[in-house]
């Protein structure tokens, strides 16, 4: 809650401060800072520890590769051995 509440006051301060400007030609640049000052504040909770957890994240998709590719292995071992004995029952 108290996330929501930040993002609301900046966007109540920005809206103030785009209202007292008083070169209007200013604007513009105001908006991008105000736009990229938001997404940060947007985008803060999802912040990554640096290289720690993208390694992490590496890990897990590789974790992840080697399991499935262990899985096709172990279906297709399964499945010769199910053709092998079809084939010696014949």
């Amino acid at each position: 809650m108290q996330y929501i509440k930040s993002i609301l006051v900046f966007l109540m301060l920005s809206s103030f401060v785009e209202q007292i400007v008083p070169n209007k030609s200013y604007l513009p640049y105001l908006k991008i800072i105000i736009g990229c000052m938001l997404l940060i504040m947007i985008f803060q909770p999802l912040k990554l520890d640096s290289v720690d957890s993208i390694e992490t994240i590496y890990e897990k998709i590789k974790e992840n590769e080697n399991d499935e590719s262990n899985f096709y292995n172990k279906r297709n071992q399964n499945i010769n051995i199910y053709q092998q004995e079809k084939y010696d029952k014949n």
